[in-house]
């Protein structure tokens, strides 16, 4: 009967659709699967920077860094940086200059130990840098980038990073930093409310935020990798005069501006990875043409 034939026809559409959710089931539980075997192999590798024990600086050495033969690749066929061989002195201001890609960034994550060189070997305080405590060793040597690093909280959580820092050191980095005035514009000052990834700042707070945080840190080694790129330019002289003047720091300046450098002890020019030049700054400016170059074409531009 009709009835019937109409019947029959719902129960198989309904068997159908179960039949066909089961199949998706199935495919979604295949890529499930084979997602979580890609995580578990990523997950059980051990990592390549092995932890050391020295905890302690012998303070015997006069040289911050060293650097031995440095070569740093990533498995590609050519290495970011080749066969590096210069030292830092304590207290010494250093500027790096160079092109993009030439590989200013990575030696910086070098001197942090984000990374163990490929070849050579790299002395701080004397020690090999792969001899010390991983956790103390961070504990000397501030890394300031130029806008990440922020988190959901307020300026004072995302500047002290939970230390409990005396209110006066805390007003006192921002106002080196030059960042004093803008955060106390706000009615709740310091504790104004910070978005992920410092969204509701623009790039130049960021940066003097950032810039404050590691001010503020007073470790003995403070990099600031292009930290200063968006500030206007008297902001950032000021900023600049601010960080050059901790006098019993070591400064690792990195910036694309020239004119940066006006104050550092010496600057190295990287190209294609390894140390095209180095110098004070008026010594590039007569003896290396590509530092000149720049130098001019900034100059015009301003």
């Amino acid at each position: 009967t009709i009835g019937v034939g109409v019947a029959l026809i719902n129960y198989l559409t309904q068997s159908l659709t179960a039949f066909l959710q089961f199949t998706r089931l199935l495919s979604v539980l295949s890529r499930a699967y084979a997602s979580k075997k890609r995580i578990d192999s990523f997950l059980a590798k051990e990592t390549s920077l092995q932890n050391g024990s020295k905890t302690s600086l012998d303070g015997n050495s006069e040289d911050m860094y060293v650097f031995s033969s440095v070569s740093m690749g990533f498995g590609g066929e050519a290495n970011i940086l080749e066969d590096l061989n210069f030292s830092i002195k304590k207290g010494e201001k250093i500027g790096v200059f160079g092109a993009t890609g030439s590989g200013k960034t990575v030696l910086m994550r070098l001197l942090s130990r984000d990374y163990d060189p490929s070849q050579g070997s790299i002395l701080f305080e004397g020690s090999p840098l792969s001899s010390y405590d991983l956790t103390f060793l961070k504990s000397q040597v501030s890394y300031c980038g130029s806008s990440s690093g922020f988190f959901k909280g307020s300026i004072r959580e995302n500047i002290t990073l939970g230390i409990d820092y005396p209110e006066e050191a805390l007003l006192n980095a921002l106002e080196k930093a030059q960042a004093k005035n803008f955060v106390l514009a706000y009615e709740d000052g310091v504790d104004h409310e910070v978005e992920e990834r410092g969204s509701n700042f623009s790039g130049g707070q960021k940066q003097r935020l950032l810039l404050a945080r590691s001010i503020l840190s007073s470790k003995p080694v403070q990099i600031y990798d292009d930290s200063l790129s968006a500030l206007d330019a008297k902001t950032e002289k000021l900023a600049r005069e601010a960080i050059m003047g901790e006098v019993d720091k070591t400064i690792l300046l990195v910036s694309q501006k020239v004119s940066s450098f006006a104050g550092c002890d010496r600057i190295y020019v990287l190209q294609d990875g390894k140390i095209f030049a180095s110098g004070t700054h008026q010594e590039l400016l007569e003896n290396c043409s590509f530092y000149k170059d720049i130098y001019e074409i900034q100059r015009r531009q301003v």
